[in-house]
């Protein structure tokens, strides 16, 4: 591969990115943690944690705490112990009181084990929405990566036979220029070297586009 892109003599930026490039399993973790979409698939993930927590303690909310403070006149017995004589009396006091109480209504309590279920196969669900996703960034990282090195490989082709077609035209230019063949021959071998000049600049394009697309895929430029 060095000895091929060392024969190409243009875009040499294109190609030494390309030798730089990292390895393709990092290419692949780079485009997952950069992945828009799987950013959000986190963050759903995230809410529907919290959502199952908030449905498992939504019985708290039927606890309620009271209090009251009584201020009044009170009657109560009083008993002589020498005499065993019974007395009413009443007096003037201030009384306090608290306790807790628990309302669970019959349709919470049947309903609150469906909705737990529910939250928990919303987790499950956001989960494998992203498993499903990091298994297509795979593919598009994968796919893209050998189309690159596809190009690359066709630049190199197209490069050799644009060199060999440049030595022919100038043979065929000096032989034409010496009378040596007709212009036939020489319009012929100058549409010949023309072709082989835009097959390469085509498959430059392609390799250039190609990479481009592979970098937005896995989120940053690469070094040279």
């Amino acid at each position: 591969m060095a000895q091929e892109t060392a024969e190409i003599d243009a875009d040499d930026d294109v190609i030494s990115i390309i030798n730089g490039m990292p390895p393709l399993h990092v290419l692949i973790d780079s485009a997952i943690i950069h992945s828009p979409y799987i950013k959000f698939q986190n963050a759903e993930i995230i809410r529907n944690q919290f959502k199952i927590r908030t449905v498992r303690n939504n019985w708290t909310k039927n606890l309620g705490l009271s209090g009251d403070v009584i201020y009044g006149t009170y009657d109560y017995l009083a008993t002589d112990p020498n005499t065993g004589a019974t007395t009413i009396n009443n007096q003037v006091e201030t009384r306090y009181g608290t306790g807790i109480n628990i309302r669970l209504p019959l349709y919470d309590a049947l309903n609150r084990k469906t909705e737990v279920q529910i939250a928990t196969l919303e987790l499950e669900q956001a989960d494998y929405v992203k498993d499903q996703k990091i298994l297509e960034i795979r593919q598009l990282v994968i796919n893209q990566y050998y189309r690159v090195l596809l190009n690359h490989r066709l630049v190199s082709i197209h490069n050799k036979n644009k060199q060999s077609t440049e030595v022919q035209m100038q043979l065929i230019k000096k032989e034409f220029t010496n009378g040596q063949i007709k212009v036939e021959e020489y319009a012929r071998m100058t549409e010949f070297y023309n072709n082989s000049i835009v097959d390469y600049e085509k498959a430059l394009s392609e390799l250039t586009n190609s990479l481009m697309i592979l970098q937005e895929l896995v989120g940053f430029r690469f070094q040279f």
